[in-house]
């Protein structure tokens, strides 16, 4: 196992020369440093939103840097992505603000 995981390390360098990181990123992948992308770029797991105000009106700025807004009958945030890790909300103006935790983890 040790000659396998020091092969890697100097593939990393190696690669990293001539400007290919997916070596590095593979590791990162491999040991849970950071998590796989889903088709629109966003990560997968958990995700944090902070109440903001954009000319007068409450929205969520995700940590993915798209400014949700919310629809005023509902609370719901519109076009927030799925996400099977927690959602995190920063902020307070927005007092009724539904995050659809169990329709978009899939628990009910």
């Amino acid at each position: 196992m040790v000659p396998a995981a020091d092969a890697w390390v100097s593939a990393i360098d190696k690669a990293a020369d001539k400007g290919d990181h997916k070596p590095a990123k593979d590791l990162l992948m491999h040991t849970g440093t950071i998590e796989p992308l889903d088709s629109d770029g966003h990560a997968r797991g958990s995700m944090v939103l902070v109440a903001i105000k954009i000319d007068g009106r409450d929205v969520m700025k995700g940590d993915d840097g798209v400014v949700y807004d919310i629809d005023p009958e509902t609370g719901d945030v519109i076009g927030l992505p799925k996400t099977d890790g927690p959602v995190v909300m920063i902020g307070g103006p927005c007092a009724k603000v539904n995050l659809g935790i169990a329709q978009r983890s899939g628990k009910e």
